[in-house]
């Protein structure tokens, strides 16, 4: 048995080399296999990501309007709210709501509709004093609640002074 053994050996020493070199194109060719899965894997996500980051913009610009209509609505009722015409305004900020509440933030959605509906009546159905005084600052607050929902973050002084001189610090050679 010995004898076998010893003869196989220098068959062995000679097929290793060979053996590691397929063991290893075999393990490199399943790597690649591995990061070419990955790699598709990656791209996918990133297209996905791209698409939800257009359609979040696309919706920015649209609830950014939709919140400054709502400032008008909203001011313009203020403005109002003793006159006469206080309801058709209401309606029309109904109107507005029905059209656009999906694109206002849940809370700010909330509240003006609060708003139009108690500022419709408010003319006619004055509380008492107190009351008076504070429904007055709920009815206030809304303005300043919508505006703050459109707050975006403040520009810069290099980015403002650029803006001026129209040069995009994010656009290579305008800087």
């Amino acid at each position: 048995m010995e004898r076998i053994v010893t003869s196989v050996e220098p068959i062995i020493l000679a097929l290793q080399p060979i053996l590691l070199v397929l063991v290893g194109g075999l393990t490199t060719f399943l790597g690649g296999v591995a990061l070419q899965r990955l790699t598709l894997r990656h791209s996918r996500r990133l297209a996905e990501l791209e698409r939800i980051h257009a359609l979040r913009m696309a919706a920015m610009d649209r609830r950014l309007d939709v919140l400054q209509q709502a400032y008008t609505l909203w001011h313009r009722l203020m403005t109002r709210l003793h006159s006469d015409d206080a309801w058709d305004i209401a309606v029309d900020c109904q109107a507005f709501w029905e059209k656009s509440c999906i694109f206002l933030p849940p809370e700010v959605r909330r509240r003006f509709k609060w708003f139009y509906t108690t500022a419709a009546d408010y003319k006619s159905v004055v509380p008492p004093s107190g009351e008076a005084s504070k429904t007055w600052d709920d009815l206030n607050r809304v303005g300043q609640e919508i505006a703050d929902a459109a707050s975006l973050p403040p520009i810069g002084k290099l980015e403002f002074k650029l803006l001026e001189e129209n040069q995009d610090p994010h656009v290579e050679g305008t800087v």
